[in-house]
């Protein structure tokens, strides 16, 4: 019983939605925008911040525009199929 729940806690992966803003200029490699909304602790206001992920496309298939799921390893971030 310990080592089915100590393999699903290692096996769980972060995941991650975002937009394709730079595909086909890297061979097996595109650039993922991530968008994510907090609010700010002064001014209460929501403040949307945006990080850019390279991401690993094993067959080029993702082209600029498109919303893909990604995952987020420890050695590497791949493209959920």
């Amino acid at each position: 019983m310990e080592k089915n729940l100590e393999k699903e806690i290692r096996n769980a992966r972060q995941t991650k939605t975002g937009i394709v803003t730079s595909a086909g200029k890297m061979n097996k490699t595109i650039v993922v925008s991530v968008a994510s909304s907090s609010k700010h602790p002064l001014y209460k206001k929501v403040v949307t911040t945006t990080k850019k992920f390279k991401v690993h496309d094993e067959e080029n298939i993702a082209g600029l525009g498109d919303t893909v799921e990604i995952i987020i390893s420890f050695l590497a971030v791949i493209l959920a199929a």
